[in-house]
C-alpha cells in the first residue's frame, strides 16, 4: 500500500477520506459560531482533546478529505481523537502545497434530508456538519464561512482547507453502482486530482466517497491509516497471548462477523455496548462448534446505574 509520501501533491489537488465518528453530547441548541472573542482553545466550547499546531499556509493545490462526522448541530464533540488522528495527514498535505477538501457523513439522514429534494435548509439540519467546522476553526485558528465549492455546499475553514457538508445528504454517496451513484462520483472526482484514504473505520463501506473516487483517482494511504494497518496485521499475524479482543458498537448485524472471526482466534472476547443486548444471538455464537481454537465469550452486562 502506497503512503502518501510516495505521492506528488504539489500542485495537485487531493481528496483525502477521514474517519470522524465521534461521541457527542447534548448541550442544547447552538445559535451559530462562537465569536472571534470566545474562539480560545480554553473556551468550554470547544471540542475535547489536545490543540493541534497551527499548519503554515500552502500554495495553490487542493486535498479533499473524505470523513465519518458524527457531529449534530445541537451536539458537542464529547472527545475529538478521531479528528486529531487525521490532523498529521492534513498538516502534511497543506505543507506539501496542497489544498484540502474534508469531506464526510453525519448518521443517517432520511430520503427528506436529501439535498436534491430538500423541504428545509440544510443548515439548519441536525446531521449538518457544522460543528466539525468549528472544531477546525479552533485547530487552525481560522474563522469559517458558509460556501460552495462547485456544487457542493460546505464551509471555507481557510483558503487552503474546506470542508463539505454532509455528504449523506447526496442519495448518490450510499449507492455508488446506481446511475446517480454513478453521476455523484464523478462529481466528487472531479474536485481531485488524487485520492488518500485516513478513514480505516469506514473502509469496509461501499459508498462513493470511498470505493468510488479511489477508483477514479490515484489513491495513496494517510498516515493514520498505514498504522493501524501495521498494528493490526502484526496481530493477525503474529499475535502476543493470551489474545483479548473487546467488540462494542451499536448494530449488531455488522458486528456479528467479527466476533465469529475473532471466537476461532482470539482467546478472549469481551462485547459490550448496544450489542451487548443481543444475548440469545451471542450466546448462540458462544455455543458453536468450533475446530482448534475457541474464544471464551464474556458479554457485558448493561445497566444504567452511576
Amino acid at each position: 500500500m502506497k503512503s502518501i509520501q510516495d505521492a506528488d501533491v504539489k500542485n495537485k489537488k487531493v481528496f483525502v477520506r477521514c474517519d470522524f465518528d465521534i461521541p457527542l453530547v447534548a448541550r442544547g441548541p447552538v445559535a451559530g459560531f462562537l465569536p472571534e472573542s470566545s474562539r480560545s482553545r480554553n473556551t468550554d466550547m470547544r471540542a475535547v482533546g489536545s490543540p493541534a499546531a497551527p499548519v503554515k499556509q500552502a500554495s495553490s493545490f487542493t486535498s479533499f478529505v473524505r470523513s465519518t462526522s458524527a457531529t449534530p448541530r445541537n451536539f458537542e464533540i464529547v472527545d475529538d481523537t478521531r479528528l486529531i488522528s487525521s490532523i498529521s495527514t492534513i498538516e502534511y498535505l497543506m505543507e506539501e502545497g496542497a489544498n484540502v477538501i474534508i469531506a464526510g457523513h453525519l448518521g443517517r439522514p432520511s430520503t427528506e434530508f436529501k439535498i436534491q429534494n430538500s423541504k428545509f435548509k440544510i443548515n439548519e439540519s441536525e446531521f449538518s456538519l457544522r460543528p466539525i467546522a468549528k472544531w477546525y476553526d479552533e485547530q487552525f485558528s481560522a474563522y469559517s464561512k458558509k460556501s460552495k465549492l462547485n456544487d457542493f455546499p460546505g464551509w471555507e475553514i481557510n483558503t487552503n482547507l474546506f470542508l463539505l457538508e454532509n455528504l449523506r445528504f447526496f442519495e448518490g454517496e450510499e449507492n455508488p453502482s446506481s446511475s446517480s451513484g454513478q453521476e455523484f462520483v464523478k462529481k466528487l472526482s472531479s474536485l481531485a486530482d488524487i485520492y488518500v484514504n485516513e478513514a480505516f473505520g469506514a473502509s469496509h463501506r461501499n459508498h462513493a466517497s470511498i470505493v468510488g473516487v479511489a477508483s477514479l483517482l490515484p489513491h495513496f494511504a494517510g498516515f493514520h491509516l498505514l498504522k493501524e494497518i501495521k498494528i493490526l496485521s502484526r496481530i493477525l499475524e503474529n499475535p502476543k497471548r493470551p489474545l483479548t479482543v473487546i467488540i462494542g458498537g451499536a448494530k449488531i448485524e455488522t458486528k456479528l462477523p467479527m466476533v465469529k472471526k475473532m471466537h476461532s482466534f482470539a482467546d478472549y472476547i469481551l462485547v459490550g455496548g448496544e450489542i451487548a443486548e443481543q444475548t440469545k444471538i451471542l450466546m448462540d455464537e458462544e455455543h458453536r462448534k468450533i475446530r482448534g481454537q475457541k474464544a471464551d465469550l464474556i458479554v457485558a452486562k448493561l445497566t444504567t446505574d452511576k
